[in-house]
């Protein structure tokens, strides 16, 4: 269960990092929409899909954490 709680910290500040980079990767595309005329719409669309993903993946991430450490908790005696 402990390790399990580590794997998933672990992964969930992998996930946020990846979610700061994607937030701005939205950013930097909308504004190329609005300055290069080569730029389409849906290349912001896919941007913001992609943060979409990661912001879900997170979220999982963060359910197992917490689901790991009820484990644990229980594992060493506490709740029930």
């Amino acid at each position: 269960h402990l390790s399990a709680y580590r794997y998933n910290k672990e992964k969930r500040e992998y996930v946020l990092n990846q979610i700061a980079s994607l937030e701005k990767s939205v950013e930097y595309t909308q504004e190329l929409l609005t300055l290069d005329r080569n730029t389409t719409y849906l290349e912001v669309l896919t941007a913001r899909s992609s943060l979409l993903s990661a912001q879900l993946s997170s979220l999982a991430t963060w359910h197992a954490k917490v689901s790991a450490l009820i484990a644990l908790y229980q594992a060493v005696g506490g709740g029930r």
